[in-house]
């Protein structure tokens, strides 16, 4: 759970709207709506899972948006925590993820 929360945290931060303000469980619901700009789920989770990092499509609580094509990513924290990442390593995972979209 801390590392999902240091995620949401940092993600929020950097100016991304986690769905929910945060979390109580392990996952998080990244809006891939930014600035006025859209990136579609698709084209995010295509970049995300490029970097490496699997997410999964979502649609997001109240958007107009159609299912198929949901403006949201799902991201899971429990496979980075079995590979022994602290609050420190998931500061840096929110910046990579936030670099990679932006890109």
């Amino acid at each position: 759970m801390k590392n999902a929360k240091k995620l949401a945290e940092e993600l929020r931060m950097i100016g991304w709207r986690v769905v929910t303000g945060g979390t109580h469980t392990y996952i998080i619901l990244v809006d891939t709506w930014m600035s006025g700009e859209w990136i579609s789920e698709k084209e995010a989770s295509e970049k995300i899972r490029e970097a490496g990092i699997t997410v999964n499509k979502n649609t997001i609580p109240y958007n107009t948006r159609k299912p198929t094509n949901p403006s949201g990513v799902c991201i899971g924290t429990p496979a980075v925590t079995t590979q022994s990442m602290k609050e420190k390593d998931i500061i840096l995972l929110g910046h990579n993820i936030n670099h990679v979209l932006r890109s």
